[in-house]
């Protein structure tokens, strides 16, 4: 049988990661604030809201699902934004993207 607490446990820890790799990466100039940076924010406000949970730490958990919440709110805004400037830019480009990175939000 699976132990809940150990899956929790690394669910926490991998949620840490998530959460500081993010920061870390957009604080060094590494990524920007769009689908790499939220969508790290995601993952780790769902791995340490899954371990609060399950250790019963209330606060932490109010937080993270919080945190949650905005990081979902700002996956839409990304993804809206992508959309209505993929919408304008294949007209203006010839539908040509110069850099694939950067259509990606990162």
């Amino acid at each position: 049988m699976i132990d809940v607490v150990v899956v929790s446990d690394v669910a926490g820890w991998l949620g840490a990661v998530a959460l500081l790799a993010g920061y870390g990466l957009l604080s060094a100039g590494r990524i920007r604030a769009g689908w790499a940076y939220q969508l790290l924010n995601l993952a780790g406000s769902v791995g340490l809201a899954v371990n609060a949970v399950a250790h019963r730490t209330w606060p932490s958990a109010a937080v993270n699902t919080v945190w949650l919440v905005i990081a979902l709110v700002a996956v839409r805004g990304v993804a809206m934004t992508r959309h209505r400037r993929e919408a304008v830019e294949p007209s203006r480009r010839g539908g040509v993207e110069s850099d694939p990175a950067r259509s990606r939000g990162w």
